[in-house]
């Protein structure tokens, strides 16, 4: 289970050095300290939970003049497995282009991970960059994508990634590169 939290308000006049980290079990009445040395960031990840079980966790600040007050406990949380993401799609493809548009056609994953695919992102790159460009936000239930207003001649690369409740699986490159240009 992994906790985020924001630093404190007030910081005692003093910077935050640390925090410690402790969780309960909802029904329980004693805090157990989860980490041995302080957590520098504001994310932790609680391990050695019992699957099935509901904690509640809570965060202390640390700084030069001692520690401060608990936080109040965080809202209870069933310890269940993580989710695995999706497999790769199968076959991403190019399926037309015109001079300023290209579609893209591929298959789902053999692994559906935890979960259900519950759609697909498409990204690109050109080909002189390094950065990956993400074409769509929200993931298409659809398994075929058409980008529009592309200037016409330019070089792109272009893959897909599943999505389930895991979060995005590992991207499927559409082999070589695409030129923008009318299909014959």
């Amino acid at each position: 289970m992994t906790l985020t939290w924001y630093p404190p308000e007030d910081d005692g006049d003093s910077q935050i050095t640390g925090y410690i980290v402790e969780r309960k079990e909802v029904r329980a009445d004693r805090w157990i300290r989860v980490n041995k040395v302080p957590v520098t960031m504001t994310r932790y990840r609680s391990t050695g939970l019992v699957e099935g079980l509901e904690y509640e966790h809570r965060v202390t600040a640390i700084n030069a003049r001692g520690t401060g007050k608990p936080s109040r406990p965080s809202k209870s949380a069933v310890a269940r497995d993580p989710i695995a993401p999706p497999g790769k799609p199968q076959n991403p493809r190019v399926t037309d282009t015109t001079r300023t548009s290209v579609s893209l056609a591929w298959s789902p994953p053999e692994d559906e991970g935890g979960s259900k695919v519950t759609g697909y992102l498409i990204e690109m790159q050109k080909v002189d960059q390094f950065e990956w460009t993400k074409c769509n936000t929200t993931p298409t239930k659809i398994r075929e994508y058409t980008l529009t207003h592309l200037p016409q001649g330019a070089e792109y690369r272009f893959r897909v990634l599943a999505c389930n409740a895991g979060g995005p699986g590992e991207p499927a490159e559409v082999p070589g590169t695409v030129k923008i240009t009318e299909m014959l």
